[in-house]
């Protein structure tokens, strides 16, 4: 069984959803703060901000998944809004360059959001402060924080032309026996006897209809360990695994399923999986899911690279590092540079997210794009992704 120090999603060419599961001998590993995991301690809503939403109350159900289209400035954009409990995270990208950039932050009972964009180093670059004016529209101003720059921006629910898709919780929770606490002696109890352990599982689920959303939540489910009764070998389920730790020890299990592209051809998705038991960061992993949308295919790594080009498409993400300005540090391997084997397809180009191996904690673990123009040559001829790409040049 692997330990949390072993997991490295990106150490090997393998499906990156294979190492997606809760080991059982867990040790404190290096830090991995994703955008989500900054959930757990967003920061609060700035106190200075504009007037309350109309009808002064809270417009949106506890947990949603919307897209929003509209204008920053005067400049197209669309953002993918996930919600829950009053916290806010997904994405945004300008018509112009189609570069997904990811926001998190939160909304309060009177429909005043808040929205920051972090840069490399965990600071907040741009920020969105605005209400949401019925649970359909936001608007308000975008701020470039280094510079003060302010822009209006208005946005409206959009429904065409995306595939369907609801936001989904899953919670349990498990408190121990307080008697088993009280008649151990003083010296040998702990704060975890006590401890009500918790597994806390959002996912996203497809509302298409028909075989493409049948296939889409299957992928989805077997990701996230959320089957019964999982099947091909896969890992036990993250209840049955809960129920089984839990009776051993504390524990609080979270996982995230979240929207990072929705279109009429590509559905791009983000999986993040945590574990901790009291001690150290715990364990923590994170890959992307693809999907052809017409079919709820998911597309995979041979689906869009040409056999044998791996070492290439790595000392092609290695000339893009370093010629990208302000570029997040990626540490690397002891074989050198390598791209993650997980990439979210966009307009602009494969995005690609990398684990933290530093003492820093970010809100953003370190991502970069690969525009589809430096990969070309070793880019498959045929398939989804192909389609896609012709689709966006024409």
């Amino acid at each position: 069984m692997e330990t949390a120090q072993s997991v490295n999603l990106h150490s090997k060419y393998t499906d990156p959803m294979a190492s997606m599961h809760f080991p059982r001998n867990l040790r404190p590993s290096l830090v991995l703060l994703g955008l989500f995991t900054l959930l757990a301690s967003c920061k609060p809503n700035p106190t200075a901000g504009p007037a309350k939403a109309k009808g002064a109350h809270n417009p949106l159900p506890s947990i949603f998944y919307k897209q929003f289209k509209g204008e920053v400035g005067g400049d197209a954009v669309t953002m993918d809004l996930c919600g829950f409990e009053y916290r806010l995270y997904g994405s945004y990208a300008f018509e112009k360059d189609g570069i997904l950039r990811q926001v998190s932050g939160s909304w309060d009972s009177t429909g005043i959001l808040w929205l920051g964009q972090w840069g490399p180093n965990g600071d907040e670059v741009y920020r969105f402060l605005g209400t949401f004016d019925s649970d359909h529209e936001i608007s308000g101003t975008f701020t470039v924080n280094e510079s003060g720059a302010e822009s209006p921006f208005s946005m409206v629910e959009n429904t065409e032309g995306i595939v369907a898709l609801e936001h989904q919780l899953t919670f349990k929770r498990e408190c121990p026996d307080m008697e088993d606490y009280l008649e151990k002696p003083s010296d040998e109890r702990s704060w975890t006897d006590t401890a009500c352990s918790t597994v806390h599982v959002r996912t996203i689920s497809a509302k298409a209809g028909g075989p493409s959303e049948n296939a889409i939540n299957q992928a989805i489910s077997e990701a996230q360990h959320l089957l019964a009764e999982p099947k091909n070998g896969a890992h036990r389920s993250v209840m049955a695994y809960f129920d089984e730790r839990q009776a051993e020890t504390y524990t609080s299990i979270e996982s995230y399923a979240v929207v990072f592209y929705n279109s009429n051809d590509i559905l791009s998705m983000q999986i993040y999986s945590s574990e901790y038991n009291g001690y150290g960061d715990g364990y923590k992993a994170h890959g992307f899911l693809n999907f052809d949308t017409r079919t709820g295919k998911r597309i995979r790594w041979e689906d869009m690279f040409k056999p044998g080009s791996m070492a290439q498409l790595d000392a092609i993400g290695q000339a893009v590092y370093e010629n990208t300005p302000d570029a997040p540090y990626i540490a690397e391997n002891a074989g050198g540079f390598r791209l993650p084997q997980h990439a979210a397809i966009t307009e602009a180009g494969l995005m690609f997210e990398f684990r933290p191996y530093t003492e820093v904690r970010l809100p953003t673990a370190p991502q970069l794009l690969v525009p589809y123009a430096a990969i070309e040559d070793i880019l498959q001829e045929s398939g989804p992704l192909a389609e896609f790409r012709k689709k966006l040049n024409n």
